[in-house]
């Protein structure tokens, strides 16, 4: 039965467009959510007006202490075409400085 009922669940989601279009909105349009960055907070005011939209009626956020990211800019310039593998890190959650909460 459990089962049965996550199946319909996952089904309710992809063929009522409402509830995926809100998760393409957080995954697509807003993307990475990571604490203390400006996608957090899009996401955050995203989800807030939603849930009003929805008709809950006391719907607010909370602030709470953590250890927030802060981006550091890479960039890679491929001037010609290189035959060589070279290793590029965006985001590096191994940095002996980055700790995820």
């Amino acid at each position: 039965m459990k089962q049965e009922i996550e199946t319909r669940i996952v089904d309710q989601i992809f063929s009522n467009s409402e509830a995926y279009e809100n998760l393409l909105v957080l995954a697509d349009d807003i993307g990475i959510r990571l604490a203390g960055t400006s996608n957090e907070i899009k996401a955050r005011d995203f989800l807030v007006e939603t849930l009003w939209r929805y008709g809950l009626d006391n719907v607010h956020t909370q602030t709470f202490p953590h250890r927030a990211w802060t981006p550091i800019d890479e960039r890679l310039l491929i001037q010609h075409l290189l035959r060589k593998r070279s290793h590029v890190g965006a985001l590096d959650f191994h940095h002996p400085h980055l700790k995820m909460v």
